[in-house]
């Protein structure tokens, strides 16, 4: 008998085919493991992005519960606690810290080159021995400055601050901080402040406030979880409504304009906004401020505001 005939081998050609489909295959496995992992990598660095920045504030938590007329004001320290060191310097920021009220207010301004300090005049000749606006100063013109020697021979060699000096005191303690930006800022400022606020983790201890409208829409749109405040010298016909457009959670305003529109604070507070009111500084008119129902007082005097409601404001009403 004939041998039995061995078997042809395979053509080469489908050999070549099973390989390569295998071959796809793991390649495809390959890529959608790859999208996967891309994937989860992107929600983790989101979800860690997002818990960084703080929640939405509201009014009460950031300024506390509407005052009805009678009650006591929360205190903010006028650009520190300028009655015992220079305005708007580290002294007077820690003194404030460390006195028996709620806020620290201070100032910030730009410098030439975009820096942020704190300062309240244009010009630097009130507070230093400078000379000229802030505007054409870079901040290392600024920092060699003496902002202390004007005010008392003791404070000699004090600094203009930056505002992450501010901050990062700020954020040592357990104060709420006011903070007007002066003048007009740009959106890159707003962003690097903004940053600067949230890598402290006082986004939900600071106010935002300012005369400008468009730094407080820049601040909205680089920031909108930091509370906003408007300052305002004269009230608008209708100061909610305003309020409302510039999405604040409530104003600044001058004690005389509320003198002329009293019934200004029963409207802000139906709509669930705050009012403070500047500068006072005696007794005559804290009392009035009170009897009116605002909510926060800024003050040159916070020790002695703060000594006058725990001793008068029960006879306020």
């Amino acid at each position: 008998m004939p041998e039995n005939p061995v078997p042809p081998a395979p053509p080469a050609s489908t050999s070549t085919s099973t390989s390569a489909q295998s071959s796809a295959a793991m390649g495809a496995r390959r890529s959608t493991l790859l999208r996967i992992v891309v994937v989860l990598g992107a929600i983790c660095v989101a979800i860690v992005a997002l818990s960084a920045i703080p929640g939405w504030v509201s009014a009460r938590e950031l300024l506390g519960e509407v005052r009805n007329p009678g009650e006591a004001a929360f205190v903010a320290a006028h650009r520190g606690e300028r009655s015992v060191a220079p305005e708007n310097t580290l002294p007077a920021i820690q003194a404030a810290i460390d006195g028996d009220f709620d806020y620290v207010e201070v100032d910030v301004a730009l410098t030439s080159d975009g820096h942020a300090v704190l300062l309240h005049d244009d010009t630097l000749d009130r507070t230093t021995d400078g000379a000229g606006p802030l505007a054409q100063h870079t901040l290392a013109q600024v920092r060699q400055l003496d902002a202390g020697a004007w005010f008392d021979a003791a404070f000699a060699g004090t600094r203009v601050p930056t505002v992450d000096e501010f901050l990062v005191l700020l954020a040592s303690s357990h104060k709420r901080g006011l903070i007007e930006l002066k003048g007009e800022w740009t959106p890159l400022a707003v962003q690097a402040f903004a940053a600067s606020v949230h890598e402290q983790g006082l986004g939900d201890r600071v106010a935002i406030a300012s005369f400008d409208a468009r730094t407080l829409a820049f601040m909205e749109e680089a920031a909108p979880q930091i509370p906003r405040l408007a300052i305002l010298r004269t009230l608008p016909d209708d100061t909610v409504a305003a309020a409302r457009a510039l999405g604040v959670r409530g104003i600044i305003a001058s004690s005389k304009a509320v003198l002329r529109s009293p019934e200004v604070i029963e409207q802000l507070h139906a709509a669930g906004l705050r009012i403070a009111v500047y500068t006072l500084n005696d007794d005559a008119k804290w009392q009035r401020a009170l009897e009116l129902g605002v909510d926060g007082i800024i003050t040159d005097t916070p020790h002695r505001l703060r000594d006058w409601l725990q001793t008068e404001a029960p006879d306020a009403g």
